[in-house]
Formats: structure tokens, sequence, C-alpha cells
């Protein structure tokens, strides 16, 4: 209940919280591989121990097993699966049926679970990317729903949502919420890949004069799938001497494409 109150009442003690034990999980791996030993390999092994350290006679009789709290979020996050499935009854039965003991957790235990995996990728990436020259593409749109989003991709994926249409400040302010996320700068960003609609034309622009004026030279490239599509649009369009002539065309290359 206390960590429930300090999440939703307290969200900046909260993500301190949260960042202060994912990087503390971190540290510990990293003095554990400088001492020679990796990340516990066996089910019920400390995190100093690992089968290689077994004594010989018994290192043939242990089984390496993943960490089960690991397991579930690849699964998870590869899937797409939603938190909830985590208090499914049916869940918790196959895990019981695996291990009377088998842990479970709550949404809530998930969520700060997968922040606290988040944040040490995160941590990783910095130190990857730290005075490295680097590309973003990104794209925005609106769904049925008239909610807007904007997504970033630079090795990491930012996403940004808000009622209404997506905007071209939108676009700006997600990608640069990105860059502060992760320590990038202007300088580095090499350039900024993105569809040719209207909105995502316009804010390619203003980033470049944002990177001007920042002391950097961003250039914004339009994706070459994007335009060819458009070229390929006006290219099969019928005029009228053609009488139908480039439909047919149009109807004949998609009856090829499925032999």
């Amino acid at each position: 209940m206390l960590s429930h109150h300090i999440e939703y009442s307290h969200k900046v003690v909260y993500a301190e919280h949260v960042k202060g034990k994912a990087l503390a999980h971190e540290r510990e791996r990293v003095e554990a591989e400088a001492k020679g030993c990796s990340t516990p390999d066996v089910v019920g092994l400390s995190s100093s121990c690992t089968v290689s350290s077994l004594p010989l006679s018994i290192q043939s009789f242990v089984v390496p097993a993943p960490n089960f709290e690991n397991c579930l979020l690849h699964y998870i996050m590869k899937n797409y699966l939603p938190y909830r499935m985590c208090e499914d009854k049916e869940f918790r039965d196959l895990c019981y049926s695996l291990n009377r003991k088998c842990r479970t957790f709550s949404r809530a235990k998930l969520q700060c679970m997968f922040k606290e995996e988040y944040i040490i990728y995160r941590e990783r990436y910095k130190k990857m990317l730290a005075g490295r020259y680097f590309a973003f593409t990104m794209d925005a749109w609106t769904s049925t729903a008239m909610h807007g989003y904007v997504t970033v991709y630079s090795l990491v994926l930012g996403l940004f949502e808000k009622s209404g249409t997506a905007t071209v400040p939108d676009v700006i302010d997600c990608l640069e919420s990105q860059m502060n996320l992760f320590a990038l700068s202007y300088t580095n960003c090499i350039a900024v890949v993105t569809d040719t609609e209207q909105t995502i034309v316009a804010a390619g622009r203003l980033l470049k004069a944002r990177s001007i004026e920042h002391g950097g030279s961003t250039e914004w490239i339009g994706c070459i799938d994007h335009i060819l599509q458009l070229t390929t649009k006006i290219a099969f369009k019928d005029t009228p001497t053609s009488q139908g002539m480039i439909q047919l065309v149009v109807i004949t290359l998609l009856l090829l494409a499925h032999e």
C-alpha cells in the first residue's frame, strides 16, 4: 500500500527510488562479472555463485536454469502481453504445476520490475551512445479515437501520446525528450529519417533549424520507400487516354505476386 501511495502521490520520489534500485542491481551485476562470476544461472544459487564455481564432483548433476523473473519479463515483452496476465488463475496454475513454491506477482509488482529493467537498459545505452554519432527515425499518427502518437527510434524506442492530433511541436518535443533521457545532443545527430506525410516533413525542417541553433548539422531524409510509394501511386493513375489500361496492369501484377 505504501509503494502505491508513493507511486501515485509522490512521482518524483518514486522515480528516484526505482532508479536507485535498478542501478544497485546493475552495480551488483558488474561487480560479479569483475570477480569472474556471472549472474546466477541456477535457481537457488547466490549472486556470487555459478555452476562453474561448484565442486567438480557435483557440477555434472546441476542443471542450469534461467532466472524466473527475467524469463517472465522477456516472455511478456516479446509477445506484447498485458500486465494482468500474471494475475490470471490459469497462468498461476501453470507456474504452480512446475513448482509449488513458484513466486507470483501482482500487476503493480510486474510494472515496477519493468521500470527497473528499463532503467538498467537505458543506462547501458547511454554508455554505448556517449560521444558517438547517431541517427533517428521517427513517425507520427492519429488513432481513430483521436489520440496523437509519436514514435522515435535510435537503438531504443520512445513513444509519446496526447489527446487530439499529433502536431509538429509534439514531434519535436518527443524527439528532444528522448535525447534528454539518453544524454544525446544535436551535435552528434547525423540525420533524422521520416516518411513524407505533411506534418512529419514540417517537423523534419524544424528539426534541422533546431539543430543549427544548437551547433549541429542534422539532416532530414525522406524515407526512400515512402517516396517510391508516392511515385508509383502517381505513375499507376489512369489518364483519359489510357482508358483503364494502367488499372489492368496493376491487377495483373497483383495476380502474379500471389502466384
